[in-house]
């Protein structure tokens, strides 16, 4: 995601302290070639996919998000077309200064105000020196509560994802209103904007806030909404996040399943996580998951380590004869390592 700021802490290093040579390794379904997702991003409907963070040893609550890299949202940028349009006009156009681009977005007229919007996001996401201006980010909270603006899908959209760029709480309160859109995309943008808020009091207070209409969108239509909003439940925490996090456990999408698994589990829930988690250490547990011929060795394993660290760090009943079938009979070498160091712990 662009602008979207990356956990801190000891407890979100990701998994493994050595690059991986995936040639190395078994692949978890039977040596099929594998593809490059970001290759194929002209070819479907799918953004560059996230990585997910697996607790380490022993971990306190996880502050960051735990995504699969398996799963795939709608693209960032909405219309493939449109976006190298845009592009192409950002790249050979002036370097409008971001004050210079809100103008024309609070005065200018259709194709105009969205390319306005489009160069806007664009140099905030290429320049952290613009983080802390409050006062650009006050204005485009400003226009979001422009109807004119708001009327305006791809306006509306880049402006929303702008907002992940700046590091004030005063951003919070528009993300919130954000979620209450009609368009995929708009809420979309907004939770991501929300999961990369810092773990500080100021932050969540403004956060939590969101609580009820998050509670509604894990009943979304979206199976994208509701496994963003799961994680961004996780984040949040407390019997309100618990409550709407339950009955995702049961969601008729697996990403949505294990996203609630994880978001649970890093809030030290327990109640049909455990059985969740061990269904993710089975051998072969990647053969039945959508895309995962795509993926890369490494990037499937990575949910599956997530799993042993949690069941491990929950002390589920059976972890441990769970965890040392995977170690002898997991489809990677990598998994099966992974295994045998948590046996080791």
């Amino acid at each position: 995601m662009t602008g979207t700021r990356q956990p801190d802490g000891a407890e979100e290093a990701k998994v493994g302290t050595t690059p991986i040579d995936n040639d190395a390794f078994e692949d978890d379904l039977g040596g099929s070639e594998l593809s490059d997702p970001e290759s194929s991003a002209s070819d479907s409907t799918s953004e560059p996919l996230i990585r997910i963070e697996a607790p380490q040893d022993e971990p306190a609550r996880p502050k960051g998000i735990l995504f699969l890299q398996m799963i795939v949202f709608p693209l960032l940028i909405v219309g493939v077309c449109v976006s190298i349009v845009l592009l192409i006009g950002y790249l050979v156009g002036e370097n409008r200064e971001p004050s210079e681009l809100l103008r024309e977005i609070e005065s200018g007229w259709g194709k105009k105000r969205m390319q306005a919007a489009y160069e806007f996001q664009m140099r905030l996401s290429g320049d952290e020196s613009l983080r802390q201006d409050e006062e650009l980010a006050g204005r485009v909270v400003a226009l979001l509560e422009d109807p004119r603006i708001w009327e305006e899908e791809q306006v509306r959209r880049y402006l929303v994802l702008a907002l992940q760029s700046f590091d004030s709480p005063d951003i919070v309160p528009a993300q919130v209103r954000a979620l209450r859109s009609e368009d995929e995309n708009t809420v979309l943008y907004a939770l991501f904007g929300l999961m990369s808020a810092p773990d500080e009091p100021v932050w969540q207070e403004r956060v939590r806030a969101a609580l009820p209409t998050l509670a509604s969108l894990a009943s979304s239509e979206s199976a994208s909404i509701r496994m963003t909003t799961a994680n961004v439940l996780g984040r949040i925490g407390g019997d309100e996040s618990v409550q709407a996090l339950l009955p995702l456990l049961r969601d008729s999408d697996v990403f949505v399943q294990i996203n609630a698994t994880f978001a649970l589990a890093a809030l030290g829930k327990t109640d049909r996580v455990c059985e969740l988690l061990l269904a993710m250490v089975e051998p072969g547990w990647t053969e039945g998951i959508p895309w995962a011929s795509q993926k890369t060795v490494e990037e499937r394993a990575q949910p599956i380590q997530a799993a042993i660290a949690y069941l491990r760090q929950l002390e589920c009943a059976d972890w441990k004869p769970a965890v040392e079938r995977l170690a002898k009979e997991g489809r990677s070498v990598r998994v099966k390592t992974f295994a045998r160091e948590a046996l080791d712990r």
